[in-house]
């Protein structure tokens, strides 16, 4: 009986022990089974198995298409004890893989200056274009035959990180943040559509600009602030007088009235029509003195210089029209 005693205890000490040891084992399993990536002798990630690390190669080598490349080449994995807190999300190890790969390239330069490293010379045209977009964007111009760079744009092959391989888009913000904030990387030059410039008939002697010439009467004192032309992108179709608000706004020539009201951009207005299929419009107001239909006397005072409509500021917005067809006012002022 006492050797039965004896053998079951011993049984129950071994159970004890192979169940102590087989949760010691689980605990290992669950809180230390993993690889610890090396490059060279650093420790540079963290993971469960080999395939977490396959499967952030894959899906970095599917965005970036890059050519097929060993691991082994570039790391070794040594299976060890790792803290769960450790172990690498995809993300991360997809940086990692960036940071130390080595991948062919080219150095996309402008001038000799690094723009930045792109796969295929084909990115980098791409990345120009893109930025030819935003710079008529923002310079809102119209009416464009062709807009080319003025630099000599190469391409030379070299290795590094693929960390340091740029997309098109980061591309095209490091041009635009340069020529923005520091020495510009590139710049354009832009070849409008010629437009046809209206004819005026020269037959008689009292043509449009015979008239323009011999009669027109400045229609307010002040300083010219805009040229007619093309401004900030656009096509300015008159010459900006800037003067004191109330300063006397007059009549140009002998006309009509055909127009006294609001006009969109323009604030308060007032168009007159001419001999010679001549028109003018005095544009940005504060108060009218005529209306539609009324006769007008060259150097009757038809308005107030405002800040009406589209404006930074009290001035005279002159426009000349000939045949419907604006032209630059400033070669047929005159002093009164």
């Amino acid at each position: 009986m006492k050797k039965i005693r004896s053998y079951i205890k011993e049984i129950i000490v071994v159970a004890v022990t192979i169940i102590a040891v087989s949760y010691m084992l689980l605990l290992n399993s669950l809180d230390y089974n993993g690889y610890v990536v090396y490059s060279e002798d650093e420790a540079v990630a963290y993971v469960k198995d080999k395939f977490c690390i396959d499967d952030a190669y894959n899906s970095l080598k599917e965005k970036t298409a890059f050519k097929e490349i060993q691991l082994e080449e570039y790391f070794r994995f040594e299976k060890g004890k790792i803290d769960i807190d450790k172990f690498f999300t995809e993300e991360q190890l997809k940086n990692m893989l960036s940071n130390y790969i080595i991948v062919d390239a080219y150095a996309m330069k402008s001038d000799e200056k690094l723009i930045g490293f792109v796969k295929s010379d084909k990115v980098g045209e791409e990345a120009l274009e893109k930025v030819k977009d935003k710079y008529i964007d923002t310079a809102k111009l119209e009416d464009i035959e062709s807009i080319d760079t003025n630099n000599n744009i190469s391409y030379e092959k070299v290795k590094c990180n693929l960390s340091s391989v740029m997309t098109s888009e980061q591309i095209v913000n490091s041009i635009v943040y340069h020529n923005n904030n520091e020495e510009k990387l590139i710049t354009f030059t832009v070849t409008k559509i010629e437009k046809t410039k209206p004819v005026i008939n020269l037959d008689y002697e009292d043509s449009s600009v015979a008239f323009l010439e011999k009669q027109l009467y400045v229609p307010a004192n002040g300083v010219i602030t805009s040229h007619f032309g093309e401004r900030w992108g656009a096509m300015h179709k008159g010459l900006d007088i800037g003067a004191n608000e109330n300063t006397p706004i007059k009549a140009a020539f002998n006309g009509r009235v055909t127009f006294s009201g609001v006009l969109n951009g323009y604030g308060n207005v007032i168009i007159l029509s001419h001999d010679n299929n001549v028109e003018t419009l005095y544009a940005h107001c504060n108060k009218l003195y005529v209306n539609e239909g009324e006769s007008i006397s060259k150097g009757q005072h038809i308005a107030d210089v405002g800040n009406t409509g589209n404006s930074t500021g009290p001035h005279l917005h002159f426009e000349i029209r000939v045949n419907g067809e604006a032209v630059d006012p400033l070669k047929y002022i005159m002093e009164k």
